[in-house]
């Protein structure tokens, strides 16, 4: 693709602004380069971050590639993401996606799941009252085939979005319900999760053997927790689907509730088929949505908001040494097929300081 200079609208690297180019006339994301051939490294990038006109762009569109900063590997990373962030950003503990730890607290690979499916658009983890802010992506080794990592304009979509779905979840909201295995039968589990690739044990999920440690982080978090006989952990949280932005104020479309639900469309017939075969129960399904009340979502509500986000979805392809700073509030990201190798790798940035 061929970056498009949109002259009018940025500054020029004379005026020691960043200038922004755009890789797609949807100007998602917006393409940052090094002022100058000598600053290039860890730190030059971090301080691109804090200045007012490039969090002016971040606000604006949602997402930032910058590309061309020289860093070559996860030390380079995990270099600029202690500048950014300091010592720690936010952390994975609850979360439902399987992931490597690179750096406790600090950077993580990509989501593990199938290369040949695709991972759908979402917000990080919405599902909790405290989410993160942004996130950042580096890209160390792009697949040769696919792997791009899509984009959403979460204003965009909630306007696509039909009127009645909107207002149906406004009136309702959603539940999500979450299980994490326990002890009892794991090697069940562990047969089970092969297949899968989507159930997580509590242990694994809250990075801890302690159920004491699992209690304090889901009260920390704001999710209902329930021990089952069978010594697993579920939760559950009410949420809407929409929220206000905490510093731009704008609503915008954010939710998990089409890829809680497996469905042939998210997931494919083959896990669609082999997940319900496995999991005929709903309340030992690793995760699930609902109306606030706990009735079922319409296929067709489903179908209508799946729609909407392959409408609003845009694409770019990885160059090594790329990063990507999203706000996970204004812009969705997933993730397409591949093949080949690919290592992508993520900072979660802190909690909102508010619930939502």
């Amino acid at each position: 693709m061929t970056d498009i200079t949109i002259a009018a609208k940025t500054q020029s690297a004379a005026s020691g602004k960043p200038a922004a180019n755009f890789i797609n006339d949807t100007q998602l994301p917006a393409v940052l380069r090094p002022l100058a051939p000598d600053r290039r490294g860890p730190a030059d990038a971090a301080a691109l971050l804090r200045m007012p006109e490039t969090r002016a762009l971040m606000a604006r569109h949602g997402a930032l590639l910058l590309r061309g900063f020289a860093l070559t590997g996860e030390e380079d990373f995990a270099q600029f993401v202690t500048l950014h962030y300091g010592k720690s950003g936010g952390d994975y503990r609850g979360g439902l996606s399987p992931r490597v730890t690179v750096r406790e607290g600090l950077v993580y690979e990509s989501t593990i799941l199938a290369a040949r499916l695709r991972i759908h658009q979402h917000n990080e983890m919405a599902y909790l009252p405290r989410p993160p802010r942004d996130l950042i992506f580096f890209c160390e080794r792009p697949s040769p085939v696919g792997g791009a990592t899509p984009l959403t304009d979460c204003r965009r979509l909630l306007a696509d979005i039909p009127l009645e779905i909107r207002d149906t979840l406004a009136k309702r909201g959603l539940r999500y319900c979450n299980h994490f295995y326990g002890r009892l039968w794991s090697p069940g589990n562990r047969v089970v999760n092969w297949f899968t690739k989507l159930h997580r044990s509590w242990r694994d999920a809250f990075d801890t053997r302690r159920k004491a440690d699992v209690t304090e982080r889901c009260r920390v978090l704001g999710v209902k927790l329930a021990w089952m006989w069978d010594g697993s952990a579920r939760t559950t949280r009410q949420s809407p689907a929409t929220t206000r932005h905490p510093v731009t104020g704008e609503e915008v479309w954010f939710n998990q509730a089409h890829t809680q639900l497996i469905t042939p469309r998210v997931y494919g017939w083959g896990k669609f088929l082999g997940y319900h075969l496995i999991y005929p129960i709903r309340r030992y399904r690793p995760f699930d949505a609902t109306f606030g009340d706990g009735s079922r979502l319409p296929r067709r509500y489903l179908t209508s908001i799946l729609d909407a986000l392959d409408r609003n979805t845009v694409t770019f392809d990885w160059q090594p040494g790329d990063l990507l700073w999203v706000d996970n509030f204004l812009c969705a990201h997933g993730r397409m097929p591949y093949q080949g190798p690919r290592r992508i790798l993520v900072a979660i940035g802190s909690p909102t300081d508010r619930d939502i």
